[in-house]
Parts: structure tokens; C-alpha cells; sequence
């Protein structure tokens, strides 16, 4: 993987000496390459500093990079251009020169339900692709950690943009009248924080950074630290001060309106979504919507470094989205995949992958062929906070576990990362003294004389829980259990458990819990548990020793049915539980319980699956 460090600050002389040359630099777009010529991006020269150059693509992103990680061609052309600068210094680029004009009013709408009625709806189909994947770019820099002071309370769940690489983070203390919130923005460019004073009265926390780079949306919190889930409020930052905006609902009026996720787009644009699956564009901070998409179930998304193309997976759809064009350009049916539970998406650095995990799975979509080259099981992880593409050939799972997705060994273990936003190559994390756009992996996997694929085929180089058994067994792998049932109160309900059976005597289950009205088919809860122990298998007999239950996810309409019920419920811990096992094939078994209580039939999950 492509590594780029920022060189040391030149000194002030070297600055000099580049001083007139810099006032003279070309505003023709050019091909920028890197030294090993594997990335490539089009723009002009727009500054030059020391050992570093500032390139502007056609966009107006501009991209920081060490001058002696360019290639030979491009070294040569920034020499020639030093020395063949011999004319005055001009006046600094208009971008940089200070503002005299006063910023006009901006008209905002307090009616985000006649805004909605206005906006065109974008259509997908099942079957449509045209998805354009671009060129690897050039990684712009190495970011610089960002020290955090001491927490004055809890410290909430962050917001990043991957194109300004900025985070935000919120510091609550308090409760209901006496809370408050302090609000705090990390650049990873310069490793600078801009802390905010207290604001009182609010218990709030960042949900999206806007490209203006001033703007942070935040979203509410109630008196429980929970969020309410309508409301949303611009907090501008000007001179070191904050001006709150208007609380607005964006869904006001609708049957759903809590907010599931909310994102920043190219423009100033902020791309919201309800639980209900309607996903609106708007343009900010005039709150104007721009379009809109209904989804019909609550997805998942993730944008592109450069917030151009916007992902959506619900369980049984994924859609693209030009964010710069507002037009559907892919959609495709995920039914093929077999159910898809909590899909979580994240885009490859390349951004030519698409990586889907559910409970227990984790998949790979080739953006340019639209084809679904991997469908693995993975041991041992879990999946509730999904899965990070933080480089071309590694994911991380659940903000612990680095896996080569290719051979779907793992080749690394974190703790305390909590639930890492990608941004570019990078997991932005955060802890309690800094926040911090980690370059995964930490240590040179990829370096090393052994792949990681060569590693998962050589039992010497294997990490110790990747070990083959001492002795094997039929039913060792992953297996899958399907069970849909009718109630007397006209409700209807669904099981899917997930089983992986491992060699080495160890076995983990997933298992989900979905209750439907019967009148209205309307999910009424769903719950997710995973479950981990020891198994025997001698004759025909299969015994599973629990060690370790817990709760992954939980959602629930019905003020009866808790959290807390399931919780206290998975907690108890069960005595060894045997069944009678009868192989019906090699792809079919089943767990018959001998108290009489029914049979379970276990199907054979496959590790590769492709789709056109």
C-alpha cells in the first residue's frame, strides 16, 4: 500500500527562495503522478512550499503532497518551472485574498414539508448499472493526531468529512435544563483543535461536518443521553463562537421521522435519511431539498472520499447515487444473497470495491463488473458496528479485527478503536485524549515476505485462532437455520440463525428475531444475539457448551418489549445442550432435539458466491 508522510517545515530561507516562483506557478491542468506511478490525479499547481505542493483539481479539491514523492517527470517540471521564474511577485491568489464584501441573508425554509412535495423523486429498477469507478488518487498526506482535553462528561459518537478531513466531537455534561454541550473540531491536516465554549441548555452531539467548513449539524438528545432522532440544528462556527440555528424536522409530518443517518454531500449539500427509508438531499443552509429517494425499509450508506457518490443498502436493495449529477446511476436486487441482516457499506480507497457486512458475513462487490466476488464468513467478529474498507486489501470488522479479505485470515487485533468512520485510507477513531485518522494496518502486513493468503495456507504462519484442528469433522463451517411461523394473535414471526462450527472445538452463533404485524406487516421488534462456546460431536451425538451471550442489536415499536428483557434473558447461562445430529448430505444436516421438541435442519452457508 502507497505511504506518503509530510516532509519537515522548510525553513524560512527555502521558503524565500520559492517565494517568486510560487507567484508565477502555471494554471494549466496537468497528469500528476507519484513515484511509483500507481496514482495519478489531473490538476494545476496552485502553491508551492518547501518540500510540499499544492495541486487544485477541476473540482476545486486541492490536494497536499510531498514534492519528492512525485515522479521523476513531475520533480523535473516544478525544477524548470523554479528556475525559468524570473518575474515580479504578484498579489496572492484571489482565494486567499481577504473578503471585503458582507455576506448577503440567506433565506431558509421553515416548511421542509412543502420543500419535500417540490422535490423530484429518483427511481431505480433492480436491474440497472452504470456506475463509473475513477482512477486511484493520490493520497494527499499523513494526518496529524489531535489532542483532546480531559472530558468534562461523556464523550459522544463523532462526525467526520473524508473530503476536508475534519472531525467533530461532543463533550456532554449534565442533564435536562442544566446540560451542556461542548463542541469540538480536529483537522487532520494540521493537527490543530478548535474547541468551543460550553453551550447550556443542550445535550446534543454531531451527526455530519458540511463542506463550508464552519457548519456542524447536530442532532438532539433527551434527558437518558438517547437520541430523539427528529430534530436537527445547524451549529455555525464563526471567530471562535457558535450561532445555533433553527431546530428543524426534516421528516415533520411523516409516519416515521426519526433520522437514521445524516451526511454530508458535494456543495454544501446535507444528505439526511428517516427510519422509514426516505433518503432527501438538501442544499444548506437554505434547507431547499434537492431530491429525493424512498427506500421502503430502513438502510445503510456510506459516501466516497470526495462525497460524489453516495451507497444505500436496505436488506433487500442496493442503490448508487451521483450525488454531483443527483441521478441514480446503479441499483440492483440483494435478494439473490440470501437475507441480508443490518447490512453496514464501506467504499475500498480505489473505490472499485463495495464491502457489505451482515450478521456473520462479510461481502465484496466489484464496482466495475458488478459482481459480488466474495461472500465469507468470518469467526469470532462480530458485525454490529460493520466493517471499515480502510485499504485495498484489508477490512476492519467491528472496530477490532483486521481481516485480508481475499483469504479471510485475519492478520491483526485492536481494542478501544469503538466504531471507526473511513475517511479515505484512514479510521478515524476517538478516545478520551485525542482524536486520530489511523493508517491501517499499524504493523507491515503487507510488507512482510508472506501475503496474508500465503499465511492462511501455511500452518506455521498461521495466527494462533486460525489453527487447523487436531481432528476434523462433517459438520465444521458455516451453516445457516430458517424458521418463519404464524401466531394465534395474527402476527408472524422469523428466525435466521447463523452457525460456524470451527475445527478447533469452538463455535459461534448468530441468531435473529423478527416479529411482524400480522395486519399491517409492520416490523414490531427485532432482535440479534450472539452466543460462543465449546462443541463435542461423538456418534451421533452434537454437545454445545455456552461460555459467553450477549445482545448485538435490538429494535423494538413496542413499549412492552424492552431491551432489557432480552438482555437478562440471553445473559443466562444454559448447561450443555446436546442434540441427536443426522447427516442428510453434505451440504444439509440436522440437529434433532431428543426431548422431542422438533428438529433444526442446518444448510450449508457457501464461502464464494457470484452474481451478474
Amino acid at each position: 500500500m502507497f505511504r506518503i508522510a509530510i516532509g519537515i517545515i522548510p525553513s524560512l530561507l527555502f521558503c524565500l527562495i520559492f517565494a517568486t516562483a510560487q507567484d508565477n506557478l502555471s494554471s494549466t491542468e496537468r497528469v500528476w503522478k507519484d513515484s511509483s506511478g500507481r496514482f495519478q490525479v489531473t490538476a494545476k499547481l496552485i502553491e508551492q512550499v518547501g518540500k510540499k505542493v499544492v495541486l487544485q483539481t477541476s473540482s476545486g479539491r486541492k490536494i497536499e503532497i510531498p514534492s519528492d514523492r512525485l515522479s521523476d517527470a513531475d520533480q523535473t517540471y516544478l525544477k524548470n518551472l523554479e528556475s525559468a521564474s524570473s518575474s515580479p511577485a504578484q498579489p496572492p491568489p484571489s482565494s486567499r485574498s481577504p473578503r471585503t464584501d458582507q455576506p448577503k441573508p440567506i433565506e431558509v425554509s421553515s416548511d421542509p414539508e412543502a420543500e419535500l412535495d417540490a422535490a423530484p423523486r429518483l427511481k431505480f429498477s433492480n436491474t440497472f448499472w452504470n456506475v463509473e469507478v475513477s482512477d486511484p488518487q493520490l493520497p494527499e498526506f499523513e494526518p496529524t493526531p489531535v489532542a483532546l482535553p480531559k472530558p468534562h462528561g461523556n464523550r459522544q459518537a463523532h462526525a467526520a468529512n473524508s473530503l476536508l478531513m475534519k472531525a467533530a466531537v461532543s463533550d456532554i455534561s449534565g442533564s435536562g435544563p442544566s446540560a451542556q454541550t461542548r463542541l469540538m473540531i480536529g483537522d487532520f491536516r494540521t493537527g490543530q483543535l478548535t474547541e468551543l465554549p460550553a453551550v447550556s441548555g443542550t445535550a446534543m452531539q454531531p451527526i455530519a461536518i458540511l463542506g463550508d467548513g464552519s457548519t456542524v449539524v447536530m442532532i438532539g438528545m433527551g434527558k437518558d443521553r438517547t437520541t430523539t432522532n427528529e430534530d436537527l440544528q445547524s451549529w455555525d462556527i464563526r471567530d471562535g463562537k457558535v450561532q445555533r440555528g433553527d431546530i428543524w424536522k426534516p421528516y415533520a409530518g411523516q409516519s416515521n421521522p426519526d433520522i437514521r443517518f445524516a451526511t454530508a454531500g458535494p456543495d454544501n449539500r446535507l444528505i439526511t435519511c428517516s427510519k422509514g427509508g426516505h433518503i432527501v438531499a438538501w442544499q444548506m443552509p437554505q434547507r431547499r431539498a434537492l431530491w429525493q429517494i424512498e427506500m421502503g425499509s430502513p438502510p445503510y450508506w456510506h459516501t466516497n472520499a470526495d462525497l460524489s457518490q453516495l451507497a444505500i443498502a436496505s436488506a433487500t436493495q442496493l442503490v448508487m447515487v451521483d450525488l454531483s449529477e443527483s441521478k441514480v446511476t446503479g441499483s440492483q436486487s440483494l435478494s439473490d444473497l440470501g437475507r441480508i441482516y443490518y447490512p453496514k457499506l464501506s467504499f475500498n480507497p480505489s473505490e472499485d470495491k463495495l464491502y457489505l457486512s451482515s450478521i456473520g458475513r462479510v461481502l465484496i462487490l466489484d464496482l466495475r463488473k458488478n459482481e459480488w466476488i466474495q461472500d465469507t464468513g468470518i469467526s469470532g467478529v462480530g458485525t454490529s458496528n460493520g466493517a471499515i474498507f480502510c485499504d485495498d486489501d484489508y477490512v476492519l470488522i467491528d472496530g477490532s479485527t483486521l481481516v485480508d479479505w481475499k483469504s479471510g485470515a485475519k492478520v491483526d487485533q485492536y481494542r478501544g478503536l469503538g466504531a471507526p468512520i473511513p475517511m479515505r485510507h484512514f479510521a478515524c477513531v476517538v478516545s478520551s485524549s485525542e482524536l486520530r485518522a489511523l493508517d491501517l494496518p499499524l504493523k507491515p502486513v503487507a510488507e512482510k515476505a508472506e501475503s496474508p493468503a500465503t499465511m492462511a495456507n501455511d500452518k506455521t504462519k498461521q495466527p494462533a485462532e486460525a489453527k487447523p484442528a487436531k481432528s476434523a469433522s462433517p459438520i465444521v463451517g458455516n451453516w445457516r437455520f430458517e424458521l418463519k411461523e404464524a401466531y394465534a394473535s395474527g402476527n408472524a414471526g422469523s428466525n435466521r440463525s447463523t452457525y460456524r462450527f470451527d475445527a478447533d472445538g469452538t463455535y459461534e452463533t448468530y441468531s435473529t428475531l423478527t416479529m411482524l404485524a400480522g395486519n399491517s406487516n409492520k416490523q414490531l421488534y427485532s432482535v440479534t444475539s450472539r452466543e460462543r462456546g465449546t462443541w463435542t460431536h461423538k456418534d451421533k451425538e452434537l454437545c454445545m457448551t455456552e461460555s459467553k451471550s450477549e445482545l448485538i442489536e435490538f429494535e423494538s415499536s413496542v413499549p412492552a418489549v424492552t431491551r432489557e428483557t432480552f438482555e437478562t434473558a440471553i445473559a443466562e447461562k444454559s448447561p450443555p445442550i446436546c442434540y441427536a445430529l443426522v447427516i442428510k448430505s453434505d451440504d444439509l444436516i440436522e440437529l434433532q432435539d431428543p426431548q422431542g421438541r422438533g428438529a433444526m435442519p442446518l444448510q450449508r452457508i457457501s464461502t464464494e458466491l457470484k452474481v451478474r
